[in-house]
């Protein structure tokens, strides 16, 4: 029984696609734009300075600051109130 399910996640596996969607590949290009704004700015910056700077909604740059800072390219910094980012 063991075997046909292992069977069975190999032939799942092997008809997904590897090619990454719209969507991911949207993603990846505005992780670039963020990283290329703080290199730009030079210091550490704030959630809302990176989403004006990048022409993002607060939210949004939350979101893939949080993906940056998992995958250790940013570093995070608080204060009483706000988070700061800078490069890794």
């Amino acid at each position: 029984k063991l075997t046909a399910m292992v069977a069975s996640l190999d032939r799942k596996s092997a008809t997904r696609s590897t090619t990454p969607t719209k969507k991911q590949v949207e993603g990846e290009q505005t992780r670039q734009r963020i990283l290329d704004f703080l290199t730009s700015a030079g210091k550490t910056v704030s959630v809302a300075e990176v989403a004006e700077g990048v022409g993002i909604t607060s939210g949004s740059a939350s979101a893939h600051l949080t993906i940056l800072k998992r995958d250790n390219k940013v570093i995070r910094t608080e204060d009483k109130r706000k988070a700061y980012f800078s490069l890794a």
